[in-house]
């Protein structure tokens, strides 16, 4: 293990138990990185694009990696077909830093046509262009560019995907999902469609393929039942010539009937198209559109960023209504300004809560997307986004982002967002964590963040492992989570702790004192003391209006906070404990009414809402503005990570 330990999750997960003490604990992440496979010498001169596409199968308790190239020649041949490498992952693998090169198998392109008068070049099939996976083994990979020559001698590349309904089964080859009508007038653009150039499999208890062709002549998705052995699909027209309708494809593949979204990255409509929805109620496509009276409208219009080059779905849980809403993440990678090219940034759009049924058809945002937007020129923030799970527990999905161009000498980062009850334009979205590949991992990585998939903890610590390719340099990195330090708060009043102050100590008085200490401890092997440890915290009572605060808060030590209420605090320094941090802080509750006084202290403070946020190793790391933890015993909850609108 790297003697400084890389901090890619800093997460406040929440440790649910009976209340002991106003005391709590939250554990705290950290990734170390191992390389899981790496390619050859070629992938530096651009021979090979070994990390593609990459994703987690998980069959039974065996999980995989599926690392695609698309240029690769199988094993004994020379013919550029492309191959997906698929490694078995085993808990072993995580203990320690290692470069590992074996592959479990070589899946490689050797579909037979039965078509005798039809010819492919297989050399630029582009097998492994895009890869999904469904849980119980199921997993397909697409090859867009399979082509052939037809009559009139013009190449058409319809494209075909194959489904694999176990890790060992044999591959069941999709194809002609797209129409091709080779004595039409616009014959070179009937066929073109690529289909497979992005592929989903979803619905678990009625398996199906979604396949997209964004280069049809109007943009082509079609769906594809896998219940039986025969091919039957529905095949849906899009959006209007040359947008590339669904160039990504987002749902929530776990689940049954979900919606399926395809992304629109070139919208030339008079009406910015976002992308489309199918519904598994409704027959047709309904268009999703930003209206001319939208702030980023006139933007949109003019910077053709490829916004919905990469998508993903997650689900956010409102903290005050508990409403339960879904949001689609859209990547613009190619997003410029005036002075910096390419920087890219991710939009963050709320499915239907800010939605109007315009036409039947159609739905229109009502507000601004909530954005992020990189600062490297050639970055290309968002060419990669995947949702990461609730890695806080605050009921809110998180997502990762990739940055291959970003960071010192452009070697690539991936940026982590912790999810939000709510998104409005309003609202700021900012990462909790960056990981560079320059300053993070080790020396050779380059273009880290092109390709980004989950595996659901693989090494049974309770945390989810992030998968992350760098495709100039040819590394595949599994990031797995680790366990860094646990935080928690003692809270006292004169001595007593909070929970045996009782109300009749309160009855003469208008104010109480708080001492307050927040304590790290690290894990074993890790000495705090060598940490950089810049940490401020800030009091609030969380309440619906001002009318309902029971209470006033006044820092007394340290004495001073900036307007913006944030208190700067020294850390404790005892040279015997290797593996503590202590912040001690002191403060001051006023009562607002005399009924106050009459509850009993535990009660009276149960909505004190405490936000910390510090700088950890010179690495920003923080709950973020809107992330804050409750302190006393609610039911039998006792510290709750929560999130505010």
């Amino acid at each position: 293990m790297k003697s400084q330990l890389l901090l890619l999750l800093a997460l406040l997960l929440v440790t649910r138990t009976h209340c002991r003490n106003g005391d709590s604990t939250i554990r705290f992440l950290v990734a170390d990185s191992a390389f899981v496979l790496r390619g050859d010498n070629s992938a530096a001169s651009g021979k090979s694009l070994l990390g593609y596409r990459v994703a987690v199968l998980k069959q039974s308790n065996d999980h995989y990696l599926l690392v695609s190239d698309p240029r690769a020649a199988a094993a004994g041949t020379s013919v550029t077909s492309g191959v997906v490498y698929r490694v078995k992952l085993t808990g072993d693998e995580f203990n320690t830093t290692k470069e590992l090169r074996s592959v479990s198998a070589e899946i490689s392109f050797d579909f037979a046509s039965q078509d005798r008068d039809l010819h492919a070049n297989r050399s630029v099939v582009q097998f492994g262009a895009s890869i999904s996976t469904l849980r119980n083994g199921q997993f397909a990979v697409c090859a867009p560019g399979y082509n052939f020559a037809n009559s009139f001698n013009h190449s058409v590349t319809p494209g075909l995907c194959a489904y694999w309904r176990s890790v060992n089964s044999r591959p069941r080859w999709i194809q002609k999902v797209f129409k091709y009508e080779p004595n039409h007038v616009h014959d070179k653009m009937f066929g073109n469609c690529m289909g497979g150039f992005d592929a989903m499999l979803y619905d678990p208890v009625a398996p199906k393929l979604a396949i997209s062709g964004p280069f049809c002549m109007k943009g082509g998705l079609a769906s594809v039942s896998l219940t039986t052995n025969e091919t039957t699909y529905e095949e849906f027209k899009m959006g209007d010539e040359n947008d590339y309708s669904g160039f990504s494809l987002t749902c929530e593949p776990e689940k049954q009937n979900p919606d399926l979204y395809a992304t629109v990255p070139h919208s030339a409509s008079i009406t910015f198209t976002l992308m489309w929805r199918t519904r598994p109620s409704k027959v047709d496509l309904q268009r999703i559109v930003m209206r001319s009276e939208n702030p980023y409208y006139s933007h949109l219009r003019k910077a053709f960023n490829y916004m919905g080059y990469s998508s993903a779905t997650i689900k956010s849980v409102n903290p005050v209504t508990r409403i339960n809403t879904t949001a689609i993440i859209l990547g613009a990678p190619f997003e410029s300004n005036n002075s910096t090219v390419n920087f890219g940034c991710v939009y963050v759009v709320p499915v239907e809560a800010d939605w109007t049924d315009s036409q039947r058809d159609s739905l229109a945002l009502k507000s601004a997307p909530v954005r992020y937007c990189g600062s490297d020129p050639g970055g290309r923030l968002g060419i990669s986004v995947v949702n990461i799970g609730d890695i806080n527990h605050d009921g809110s999905e998180d997502f990762a982002v990739g940055c291959p161009g970003c960071g010192p000498n452009a070697t690539g980062a991936v940026y982590l967002f912790l999810g939000q009850g709510s998104y409005r334009a309003e609202q700021t979205l900012e990462p909790f964590e960056i990981l560079e590949a320059t300053t993070d991992l080790f020396p050779g990585v380059s273009g880290l963040g092109w390709s980004l998939a989950v595996a659901d903890d693989l090494d049974k610590n309770g945390e989810n492992e992030i998968v992350a390719t760098a495709i100039n340099s040819g590394h595949v990195l599994l990031l797995p989570a680790r366990i860094l330090m646990k935080m928690s708060i003692e809270i006292k009043s004169h001595g007593t702790f909070i929970k045996d102050v009782k109300f009749s100590d309160l009855e003469n008085r208008e104010s109480m004192e708080v001492d307050m200490v927040i304590s790290f401890r690290t894990g074993p092997g890790s000495d705090a003391r060598k940490y950089k440890f810049d940490f401020e915290v800030k009091l609030q009572e969380f309440v619906e209006a001002q009318s309902l605060k029971r209470f006033d808060i006044e820092p007394v030590s340290p004495s001073t906070s900036r307007l913006d209420y944030w208190q700067q605090v020294a850390r404790n320094v005892d040279p015997k404990q290797i593996n503590l941090l202590e912040f001690p802080l002191k403060f001051r509750i006023s009562f607002r009414s005399n009924s106050t006084r009459h509850l009993p202290a535990n009660i009276l403070m149960r909505d004190l809402a405490v936000l910390v946020r510090w700088r950890m190793n010179n690495r920003k790391v923080q709950g973020g503005p809107n992330h804050f933890s409750r302190l006393f015993c609610m039911k039998i909850k006792c510290f709750q990570i929560m999130t505010t609108n």
